[in-house]
């Protein structure tokens, strides 16, 4: 279930980059599966970026185009999507990646042979061997190190798809998550007095742990 909602999420992502890059920059198929072989030397080594590369190439029987042309811009997805979704608002976890990749369309062992292997779980894989209990990724030297150095270009992604009119709503997610893990205060707290003031929901001080009401003072 979760490896298939991971794999759902990754593949969203790549497409979403392939609609930046094809319609936005007027890269070509032949210049996608370069790019694309490349990025699968280095940092974005993975099972997904590959034959992705691969596909690029793929021409149509019947047309003689590439294939990746001809295909209706429709995608299907399992159950096991819709189960994680309800399995993260039970716990109240945000997964708005995996939600943005299935709803459109109708770390475990995941290396070797599986869809999502990449040489990024060898370094979540390393963080959780460091620290089982870790609550975050984004608590781990290593990967904070990784994010760190790639945000600027993410930043600059989001920014070149919204001025562009492309859809990336996992790129933006993705973005809007690290910031508002990085963020010190969220603003929430509006949020909490509003349910308060029209129901009674209560609220907490910064200052205490005690429950106070917007109408009883």
């Amino acid at each position: 279930m979760v490896h298939n909602r991971i794999e759902y999420a990754i593949m969203q992502l790549i497409s979403e980059a392939y609609d930046l890059l094809h319609d936005g920059m007027g890269l070509n198929n032949d210049e996608l599966a370069a790019l694309f072989d490349k990025w699968n030397e280095g940092d974005l080594t993975s099972y997904l970026v590959e034959i992705t590369a691969k596909f690029f190439k793929v021409n149509d029987e019947k047309t003689g185009n590439r294939l990746v042309d001809i295909i209706l811009d429709k995608a299907g997805s399992k159950d096991t999507g819709k189960w994680t979704s309800q399995e993260a608002l039970d716990l109240g976890v945000p997964i708005s990646n995996i939600d943005t990749a299935v709803m459109p369309k109708e770390v475990k062992a995941c290396r070797g042979g599986c869809i999502i292997r990449s040489s990024m779980l060898d370094i979540f894989s390393q963080a959780y061997e460091q620290d089982p209990s870790r609550a975050n990724l984004l608590l781990d030297s290593n990967v904070a190190s990784i994010l760190q150095s790639k945000v600027d270009g993410l930043r600059q992604a989001v920014s070149v798809s919204a001025q562009n009119g492309s859809p990336s709503g996992p790129f933006m997610s993705s973005l809007n998550y690290y910031d508002a893990y990085l963020s010190y205060r969220m603003p929430t707290n509006l949020i909490q007095a509003q349910r308060d003031y029209f129901g009674s929901h209560t609220y907490q001080r910064v200052d205490g742990s005690e429950l106070f009401s917007i109408r009883n003072g």
